[in-house]
């Protein structure tokens, strides 16, 4: 089981918390560094999962999968 955090778009506020099971990851790219965003490393995943639910969902997030 892997859980993501989805930011608000001033990158401190949690808006959902998403719990994927049963994860199998395809892809990672590679990671970019830079110090104007506060040492922040980025990097995608691809992956795939059988089910995946929202743990948290604040003010006007989702709220299921439909």
């Amino acid at each position: 089981m892997i859980r993501i955090r989805l930011f608000d778009k001033d990158n401190e506020t949690v808006v959902e918390t998403y719990k994927f099971y049963n994860v199998k990851i395809s892809q990672v790219g590679p990671m970019t560094l830079t110090y104007e965003g506060g040492d922040k490393a980025t990097f995608d995943v691809v992956f795939k999962s059988t089910y995946w639910e929202i743990e948290k969902a604040e003010n006007g997030a989702l709220t299921s999968q439909k």
